[in-house]
């Protein structure tokens, strides 16, 4: 009983969620609601089901094989939006395969990582190519934060795995300058104006710093309480950009103050504190892991979008786990969430 009321913080997002979009455009709130209850009705099915997490492990290769199948749909299938294919469009419905990628590769991480003897440089190299091939696979996309999204999870898993923590500190210093050079090759020119926007916040309000410059106002207008509900010029007079999924943080700013943005962060924290007691509970090696990796893609996600609507970050183009809209997120979000509260 004691694990379903620590949920309230999640009922709290999702009352303060559901009332913003309503606010926005009520159209968004209608599907945002049946992405809710769609999501609810997946996140209680895998609590409520009577097999064990132990049991994920078994089928460790083809975690992998789907993930990786799950990011080439894109590349192969995916209609060119803005610069970047990573959606798929099925009778005026989309979806992006990377967040459903997200929990199944996290899956293999942790059972592969349970299984290697993580003491031999030879098997560490292994894990890095497995996560090295999947990375790739977004930056062609390209998907820049989701890849940074999927190297945070797995090097948290590495990290609490049985890695020999020396000779995996110097395997990162040897790797770390190719990170460093592949990013000029990789990244598009609007991800590497994102960066420059970012250090120079001020040098170009009117073009592509435009978007930090507005969800920066936005936030800061509202004050303590905010300017009510739909009520915000930038958000209602269209402003502010992505008002309703990734710059949804400074919408909530502009409409409910500093009260709201605090009321949400308590939420959040309230969430991860116990995701993370729920992890430190667990004795077996995968379902550890596996606990480790979701909530640190949960976690890093929330870091990376707020920061990013504060200007504390570059714009990476990162849902809000569980507030942003959109269905793809929000459903791997309560999946995983299901996944990390289960027994």
């Amino acid at each position: 009983m004691k694990r379903w009321k620590t949920l309230l913080p999640l009922l709290v997002i999702f009352s303060l969620n559901l009332l913003l979009l309503w606010g926005i455009e009520s159209h968004y709130f209608w599907r945002q609601l049946t992405y809710w209850l769609l999501g609810w009705g997946l996140f209680f099915l895998v609590v409520r089901l009577n097999f064990s997490l132990e049991n994920l492990a078994n089928f460790f290769p083809g975690w992998y094989i789907l993930g990786i199948v799950l990011l080439l749909l894109p590349l192969i299938f995916g209609s060119l939006t803005r610069g970047s294919s990573r959606w798929l469009f099925i009778k005026q419905q989309s979806f992006q395969p990377s967040e459903i990628a997200k929990p199944i590769l996290i899956i293999f991480w942790a059972s592969f990582l349970s299984r290697l003897k993580m003491k031999k440089t030879t098997n560490l190299l292994k894990v890095f190519v497995s996560v090295l091939i999947p990375v790739t696979l977004l930056l062609l996309q390209p998907s820049l934060g989701t890849a940074i999204v999927f190297v945070f999870s797995a090097g948290a898993m590495i990290l609490f795995s049985k890695a020999n923590k020396k000779r995996l500190f110097l395997i990162l210093l040897l790797i770390l300058p190719l990170v460093l050079l592949s990013g000029h090759f990789f990244l598009a020119d609007y991800q590497k104006a994102r960066v420059q926007n970012f250090l120079h916040p001020k040098a170009d309000p009117l073009g592509g710093g435009y978007n930090l410059a507005q969800a920066i106002v936005a936030f800061g207008s509202g004050r303590f309480f905010g300017r009510g509900l739909g009520l915000g010029s930038q958000t209602r007079l269209f402003f502010l950009p992505e008002r309703h999924t990734d710059f949804i943080f400074a919408t909530l700013g502009e409409s409910f103050g500093f009260f709201g943005a605090f009321l949400l962060l308590t939420s959040y924290a309230s969430l991860f504190a116990f995701l993370w007691r729920q992890a430190a509970k667990e004795k077996g090696e995968f379902v550890c892991l596996l606990k480790v990796g979701l909530i640190s893609s949960l976690w890093f996600q929330v870091v990376v979008n707020i920061g990013m609507n504060l200007g504390l970050m570059p714009v990476t183009g990162l849902p809000l786990p569980f507030f942003s809209y959109g269905g793809s997120s929000l459903l791997t979000s309560l999946i995983s969430l299901g996944l990390i509260i289960k027994a």
